[in-house]
């Protein structure tokens, strides 16, 4: 029998569309600075909530299952996430390395007349296509189960949430003193990025390690209050936070989640490799060309590009070989796909 949380497919499914709607903004040229600025308040929980899920499935591994094997893990993380991120990164330096020597579309020359050290910088800060990097850092954040186990998930839970919140205090205070110095201009760190989403998977150890005391679906009313209080606040990081839990909350009530999410959760990491940058830039082109209302040609662009990627995706996981190229080994090609 599975063990498998369903509602967490559901959670990683809103989230995923939440990243594929952030990364939307970029093509839906027409929209204003205001409406474009609230889509992305809206969305913030998107990436973070992987960070959570890893964090609160680490805690449960270590603590509920007895299982939990550090080098075997890191060993499938390797191949789960190194893999992909490999593959498709070459895949889109070339892509991009083809349009550029063709004139098209580019007007900022990223591979072609680079030396290769320039190239490498490039496909590390994930220029080619903006979500590669996160492979990178949630695989660093696997990395550190040992020191996160030893601090966070064997101790009281009391000293838990105290270590949390200092590493949160160094999150919002300390870090913006030090980002000058390890920030790619325009571009993204994957290990700036690891530190960052670090306080996401620690909260995640956090709430599994309170799930086991409390219980949470009496939270949901008072959940529901802190994502109310947080639209009045009006602070990114409460708000991030607060609907992060919220949504957290909603779906652990849920039990068995959502089919629709389920399915586009167990998903998520053939979406999160494929919808960007040519599949909303194919989609975009379309809607642009049919759609002239800025709000609906959006809302259109974000559904389609969502459902062609999980269409995509449920083909190539149909191919003999296909679910190696989201890093699932043959033989678990009818387990878990998400990232």
């Amino acid at each position: 029998m599975s063990n498998r949380l369903s509602f967490l497919d559901s959670l990683r499914g809103i989230s995923i569309i939440m990243i594929v709607a952030g990364h939307a903004l970029y093509y839906a040229k027409d929209l204003s600075p205001a409406a474009t600025e609230n889509i992305r308040y809206l969305f913030l929980m998107g990436l973070p909530t992987f960070y959570f899920v890893d964090g609160f499935l680490l805690a449960r591994g270590m603590l509920s299952d007895g299982c939990y094997d550090y080098l075997s893990t890191i060993k499938k993380s390797a191949f789960r996430l190194l893999i992909p991120w490999l593959v498709f990164s070459v895949l889109y330096a070339l892509s991009r390395a083809y349009f550029e020597s063709k004139g098209l579309g580019y007007k900022e020359k990223l591979i072609v007349g680079h030396p290769w050290p320039y190239i490498i910088q490039q496909v590390y800060s994930a220029a080619c296509a903006q979500q590669m990097y996160f492979l990178l850092s949630l695989f660093l954040c696997r990395l550190c189960a040992p020191i996160v186990g030893t601090l966070f998930v064997r101790p009281r839970l009391l000293t838990s949430a105290l270590l949390w919140s200092c590493y949160f205090g160094f999150i919002r205070w300390v870090m913006p003193l030090i980002n000058p110095f390890t920030h790619l201009a325009e571009r993204q760190n994957p290990v700036e990025n690891a530190v960052w989403g670090m306080q996401f998977f620690l909260l995640g150890v956090v709430v599994y390690r309170l799930s086991e005391t409390v219980d949470f679906r009496k939270l949901l009313v008072p959940g529901i209050g802190l994502i109310l209080m947080s639209v009045f606040i009006k602070d990114r990081i409460f708000f991030q936070y607060g609907s992060l839990l919220t949504v957290f909350l909603l779906f652990m009530f849920f039990k068995n989640g959502f089919t629709a999410l389920n399915f586009v959760g167990r998903s998520t990491m053939g979406i999160y490799l494929i919808h960007s940058p040519f599949a909303l830039k194919a989609v975009s082109l379309i809607t642009s060309r049919y759609i002239t209302d800025p709000l609906p040609a959006y809302l259109v662009l974000v559904s389609a590009t969502t459902a062609l990627t999980v269409l995509f995706v449920s083909i190539i996981n149909r191919l003999p070989y296909g679910p190696l190229l989201f890093g699932v080994p043959v033989r678990s090609a009818k387990s878990a796909r998400t990232i």
